[in-house]
């Protein structure tokens, strides 16, 4: 065997590899374990995974190595029940197990989610006498974190007696994963204070553990520490930390950063252009994007979200078209991309092309209530009342349920359409639905209620609402003013309750009523006065 293991290497393709076996095979040399269990893994490196399987199956006693292998080929090649169904067929054939299987048949429960299995697994491996291995308890940890286990994954981490960094970051990467980034950060604290020299995977995550909890200070000394270690060998490192200081709003530091990072990533170049809109600089951002393409980096949904969201607030309709196109062009297509669909059908609304919303928005696949309700905003915003009635009624027959923001944007168009019929049949649906007490739907109800004329209803539902804010208020004085009803003064007392001071709007509105009102009694109550002629008689 010693003879053939330069042959594998030469082994460059699928023919050559075919050759050597076929070579074995009139020698005999295919009886040999060792050199079955080569064969087994090049096939597996050139993807050849049933070539695999039929030298596996035709070996007549595989040994607990081979099993291993092959069991270790399925998983990396995601045939991950098949790994499974051959760990228990190992089970069966084989008494004795090695510590090499483990690994794999976990990294299969995982990817299957399958915590029954992994769970046996773990006690097969008590019982094998392997729970101190360092290698299987980092697969245990990643399992565990992979099914939100995590206190099962520190259980594991605290009942190994020696920990490498690799179990260190595993455990820090878990606690990320299952959104406890405060824990994450006190194990890379841990790990410092017990002479364990972190790695790059223990790096990126106490980033990630600083941008998921916005603490500067952690990431300024993360930072540091990478710095001093050296921790840059692929760029991943500096790339988290400009989504850390992105992310803890300290754009200059963000910046700073990102223009020292010599291989950017997707993930750095769209946090900042998220950075540059929060600052509203729209051009950078725009420019980031034009930098990516030339330094061939894939943008993502998010990335194009973010620029369309530039485009959007310049209102540049060439820019945003040409982003369009390149959508298009990228197979980042808003037809299988729900997200970006919906960025777009805001972009277009914020130019004023709402026929160019409204074709983005039916190329879309499996239309979520988001893109629905943004549609239907937009529309009832842009004083399209009847065609955001339209398009609810559309929705509800396709069989989606509206929520609060549905109802609430349809009862708005309803008002501005005098609809009353159909904003009471709206009605009836939120008292179904249970709606009736969201504070939002029933400012909305109120709004509609009154601009049909139906203030009597609409101060039914005000008198009612418990929580009264000053958009509320607002509502209901407006009605009254529009509708030429007459206002207890002791309601614009009680504004004073809710913000603390009058709101200008409402004081308008009351004046507007008070003064329409003192108009009214003025004509009906003052004398008529005689007129005098030229000569002042």
């Amino acid at each position: 065997m010693t003879l053939y293991k330069p042959i594998f290497r030469l082994c460059t393709n699928k023919r050559t590899l075919q050759q050597l076996h076929a070579h074995l095979l009139v020698t005999n040399h295919n009886r040999d374990a060792l050199a079955t269990t080569q064969l087994i893994e090049s096939y597996t490196k050139m993807g050849a995974i049933q070539s695999a399987t039929l030298t596996f199956r035709t070996f007549p006693t595989p040994d607990s190595i081979m099993w291993g292998v092959m069991i270790k080929s399925y998983t990396n090649n995601l045939f991950l029940e098949e790994a499974i169904s051959l760990y228990h067929q190992m089970q069966y054939h084989q008494s004795h197990q090695n510590a090499f299987v483990f690994p794999s048949v976990l990294k299969a429960c995982s990817g299957l989610q399958d915590l029954g299995v992994g769970w046996k697994i773990h006690g097969s491996i008590i019982v094998s006498g392997f729970e101190s291995d360092v290698v299987i308890g980092a697969a245990l940890l990643h399992m565990y974190s992979e099914m939100g286990r995590l206190d099962d994954a520190r259980r594991v981490f605290d009942s190994l007696s020696v920990r490498d960094v690799v179990v260190w970051s595993a455990m820090i990467s878990g606690c990320i994963q299952n959104d406890r980034a405060d824990e994450g950060l006190e194990m890379f604290r841990r790990m410092g204070l017990e002479n364990i020299e972190h790695d790059r995977v223990a790096m990126l995550g106490a980033t990630q553990a600083c941008a998921e909890l916005g603490v500067l200070k952690q990431a300024k000394a993360v930072h540091g520490h990478a710095v001093r270690r050296d921790i840059s060998l692929d760029g991943s490192v500096e790339n988290s930390l400009v989504v850390a200081y992105s992310k803890c709003n300290d754009f200059d530091g963000a910046e700073k950063l990102f223009k020292k990072v010599s291989r950017r990533s997707v993930i750095s170049c769209t946090a900042m252009i998220s950075c540059y809109n929060k600052q509203l600089r729209f051009c950078q951002a725009l420019e980031i994007f034009v930098q990516m393409q030339e330094s061939k980096i894939m943008a993502n949904s998010v990335t194009m979200i973010g620029v369309l969201h530039s485009c959007a607030q310049l209102r540049s309709l060439r820019i945003g078209m040409s982003v369009h196109g390149f959508l298009i062009r990228t197979s980042v297509d808003p037809a299988i991309d729900n997200i970006v669909g919906l960025a777009l059908i805001n972009f277009y609304a914020n130019c004023g092309r709402l026929q160019d919303s409204r074709n983005v928005f039916e190329t879309v696949q499996d239309k979520t209530l988001v893109m629905w309700n943004s549609l239907i905003k937009v529309y009832a915003q842009k004083g399209l009342s009847k065609e955001a009635l339209i398009l609810f009624t559309r929705m509800c027959n396709e069989g989606l349920l509206p929520d609060s923001f549905s109802l609430a944007s349809s009862l708005s168009a309803c008002g501005d359409n005098g609809s009353f019929e159909l904003g009471s049949g709206i009605h009836g649906h939120v008292i179904k639905a249970g709606f009736q007490d969201n504070e939002f739907v029933q400012n909305s109800l109120i709004d509609m209620y009154c601009k049909c004329g139906f203030v009597d209803i609409a101060y039914g539902i005000f008198d009612k609402m418990e929580g009264k804010d000053v958009i509320t208020w607002n509502s209901m004085m407006s009605g009254f003013s529009t509708n030429v009803h007459s206002i207890d003064m002791e309601g614009y007392h009680k504004t004073r309750q809710v913000g603390g001071q009058y709101q200008s709007a409402w004081l308008i509105r009351v004046c507007g009523a008070e003064l329409a009102s003192c108009q009214e009694q003025s004509n009906a109550t003052s004398p008529v006065l005689p007129q005098k002629n030229e000569q002042g008689n």
